[in-house]
């Protein structure tokens, strides 16, 4: 089971996230679930993380890891971290939705 835990600041855009843990894979030793997690919380790190104005923290210390932390957002910089975010949450919430045996997702909002 992969864990999904995030929390929203206030003006929608992220402050945290945090994923733990793996799907089932199948008999040939791949997990598609795992895969799309990961290609969406790296995109979304990515994207984060590249933006100048802003502090923010991306982590995958170990296999099966990832913890995302946002700083507070400049003003001429919600509408796109909101878009960032918007990417994520629903990435992983529609995984949650088609995989509720594989992903878990718990969003806090409005911090």
């Amino acid at each position: 089971m992969i864990r999904v835990r995030a929390s929203v600041q206030g003006n929608g855009c992220l402050r945290t996230l945090e994923a733990t843990g793996h799907a089932s894979r199948v008999s040939s030793g791949f997990s598609p679930v795992c895969a799309a997690v990961t290609a969406i919380l790296r995109t979304g790190g990515e994207l984060l993380g590249a933006e100048k104005e802003l502090k923010v923290r991306v982590s995958a210390p170990e296999e099966g890891s990832f913890t995302v932390q946002v700083g507070e957002v400049p003003a001429d910089r919600v509408d796109r971290i909101q878009g960032i975010t918007d990417f994520l949450l629903f990435g992983i919430q529609r995984l949650a939705e088609d995989a509720p045996g594989e992903v878990s997702f718990i969003i806090k909002e409005g911090d």
